[in-house]
Parts: structure tokens; C-alpha cells; sequence
């Protein structure tokens, strides 16, 4: 209920005097980031980032390998607010963050796409190519690949037809009329 006047309260303190123990500052980074997701959910995404970049910069170093999830948490909310805010460099400077651990599973990682489709998605003229590229990027990374020129989806489709061709002759006209128009 008090969350944003003891964080508000412990933040200066914490950023000008320094010296804390690393349980004291993941603590207040904890702190900071119920107080950034709290007022997410008010759509605060000005406040959202403030909180969340003051988590991040407590945090103490090997963060990402000592409280990877904590990690995690501030550096997405960070991104989605800043996404929200049509920040695109800050976005993408805390969604890179997350992107580049390898240790972190993908589908962890899904914050950071949505909120980099989300950014590509309010308003931004002639980026729907980047967004599509982003999606397909994301697709191949969980091992569905789809052709990404023209020229290779014709290529495919050729190929397809080809074989088809090719087994035609070999089936009966029963088999032909009994083959569904859409089999998975």
C-alpha cells in the first residue's frame, strides 16, 4: 500500500550515501521493482521506468548470474515502459541486456519481443517489415523457419509442386479422389 513512499524515501539514500550489502541491495531492488510493476498497472510508465532504473543500478555486480529472475524482471519492465513511452533507444538498451544472456531460456526472453513489437506497433510508419522480421526471428529461434524472400517462398512452392507431380502418376484414381484438400 506504501510501497511508492518507502521506496521513494530509501532510493536517495541509497544512491548517494552507497555502501550497501549486497542482501540490503537486492532488497531495495525487490522493493523498486514491486513498486515499478505496481505502477505499471496504473499505466505510470514514466514512474515505471524511474523505479526499475533505480533497481537496475542497485544491483550488484554478477547480478545477472546471483538474482538472474530479479535481473530479469527490472530490465523488462524497464524496456516495456520505455517502450511505452516511444523511447526506442532506452527500450532497446535494456532489452538488449536481456537478449544477450545466454543463460536465460527464450521463452523468458518473450517480454522483450512483445515489447519491442508493441513499440513497432503504436504509430511507427514503415516499420510493419521490421516487425514481421522481428517475428520471424523469433519463430526460427523455436525452430519453425519459414522462406523470407519471395523468391525463396516461390522456390518452395515449386518444389512442393514438383513432388507432387512426380508422385501422381504412382496413385490410383480412388487414391487422388480420396486424398483430403487440406491435410496437416
Amino acid at each position: 500500500k506504501y510501497i511508492f513512499v518507502v521506496v521513494e524515501l530509501l532510493n536517495p539514500h541509497a544512491i548517494r550515501v552507497g555502501g550497501l550489502k549486497d542482501s540490503e541491495k537486492e532488497i531495495l531492488a525487490s522493493l523498486n521493482l514491486s513498486a515499478a510493476k505496481r505502477s505499471s498497472k496504473f499505466s505510470a510508465f514514466a514512474s515505471t521506468s524511474k523505479f526499475a532504473k533505480v533497481g537496475i543500478a542497485i544491483l550488484s555486480e554478477g547480478h545477472w548470474q546471483t538474482h538472474s529472475q530479479l535481473s530479469l524482471s527490472l530490465f523488462s519492465i524497464a524496456a516495456e515502459a520505455e517502450g511505452s513511452q516511444m523511447h526506442e533507444d532506452e527500450m532497446k538498451k535494456y532489452g538488449s541486456e536481456v537478449l544477450k544472456q545466454d543463460h536465460i531460456p527464450l521463452f523468458d526472453k518473450m517480454r522483450i519481443y512483445r515489447a519491442y513489437l508493441s513499440f513497432l506497433g503504436l504509430g511507427q510508419q514503415g516499420r510493419a517489415k521490421e516487425a514481421v522480421e522481428l517475428c520471424l526471428d523469433v519463430l526460427g529461434q523455436l525452430g519453425c523457419h519459414f522462406p523470407r524472400t519471395a523468391f525463396m517462398r516461390t522456390m518452395k512452392l515449386i518444389s512442393h509442386l514438383m513432388k507432387h507431380k512426380r508422385e501422381l502418376p504412382k496413385r490410383t484414381a480412388e487414391e487422388v479422389a480420396g486424398v483430403p484438400i487440406f491435410s496437416s
